[in-house]
């Protein structure tokens, strides 16, 4: 599975569920993971969130890549 740099990556990563692009100037920019592709004990948070594109993509980077697969 390759990591994603761009929006169209997550379009296409069948572990993204969806995402959320700021809508406010204080607000984050969210990558909804699929809880499927998670471990049952991380269900409880499956968001990678960062100030932009770039920060929530560092967040899913160290936080949840390591533990996503395939269903």
């Amino acid at each position: 599975m390759k990591f994603p740099r761009k929006l169209a990556d997550l379009d296409a990563a069948p572990w993204c569920q969806s995402y959320e692009p700021p809508e406010h100037e204080n607000d984050d920019f969210q990558i909804y993971i699929n809880a499927e592709w998670l471990p049952a004990e991380m269900n409880e948070t499956i968001a990678a969130i960062g100030p932009d594109l770039k920060g929530a993509l560092s967040d899913l980077k160290s936080h949840f890549w390591p533990h996503i697969q395939a269903p």
